[in-house]
């Protein structure tokens, strides 16, 4: 009886070990393939914010940059544009213009702009451009560069806008300026405009101040003009000489 049974288990036992197979390769790759669907978006995600921090650094140091120019020159922020025949010394441009305190000019290119100019970040020439400290109250609140594109430099970028363009500044001698409106920085979706803005995650731009601090923006969306007022009203961009100008 007790053979017997011995027997019996040790048949059951075999049984149940020839049952217990491992996956097939096709069930291996079904899963994997689950798991890079639901895992890639994570890990997208993950890149663009690494993305998004090293542009603030590149911000950060643009606007170091811009206030160790205005200490040297008379306590007044660089023109967004200078006179070519009388401030030639100086550049034609704000970028150009605090190039000399930077230590490369890799700090002017976005890690998440696909677009060829050699600048991604826009110079608030209206807001600042010219202007002494003195008259800009409250900085911490006013834009000095934010993440953006212009009309001309959008994705159809010429050779003027070119990083191995010496002669244009190495791409920084155009137009990297807010002046323009809205859709510099959200584009409006039409032919024309940069359709890769708002440039982080679809929703974001990076800021830097007048002060020289570094903030993401609240969420924007593409074309929304009123989204972008509330999120940057009038007074981002105003300083006090500037009664009603509105340009957005």
């Amino acid at each position: 009886m007790m053979v017997a049974l011995r027997w019996e288990w040790r048949q059951n036992k075999s049984r149940r070990c020839r049952t217990h197979r491992g996956f097939t390769l096709i069930e291996l790759l079904v899963v994997i393939a689950i798991l890079t669907a639901i895992l890639f978006p994570v890990f997208a995600k993950a890149r663009e914010k690494a993305r998004m921090s090293s542009c603030a650094n590149n911000l950060k140091q643009l606007g170091t940059a811009t206030l160790q120019y205005v200490q040297d020159y008379d306590e007044k922020y660089p023109a967004g544009w200078t006179d070519p025949q009388g401030n030639l010394a100086r550049g034609w441009t704000a970028q150009q213009q605090i190039t000399p305190y930077l230590n490369n000019l890799q700090v002017y290119k976005c890690p998440s702009d696909p677009d060829p100019p050699a600048c991604s970040y826009l110079w608030n020439s209206d807001g600042l451009g010219w202007r002494s400290m003195a008259i800009v109250d409250q900085p911490e609140l006013r834009c000095m560069f934010i993440d953006g594109a212009t009309t001309r430099n959008g994705g159809n970028a010429g050779n003027w806008e070119s990083p191995l363009n010496a002669t244009a500044g190495y791409g920084l001698q155009a137009d990297y300026t807010l002046a323009g409106g809205w859709q510099r920085v959200v584009s409006d979706g039409s032919p024309g405009w940069d359709p890769n803005l708002p440039r982080h995650m679809g929703q974001n731009a990076n800021i830097c101040y007048a002060d020289g601090h570094v903030k993401v923006s609240p969420p924007l969306k593409q074309g929304d003009r009123n989204g972008f007022v509330t999120a940057f009203p009038y007074t981002t961009f105003n300083v006090s000489d500037q009664p009603g100008w509105n340009w957005w």
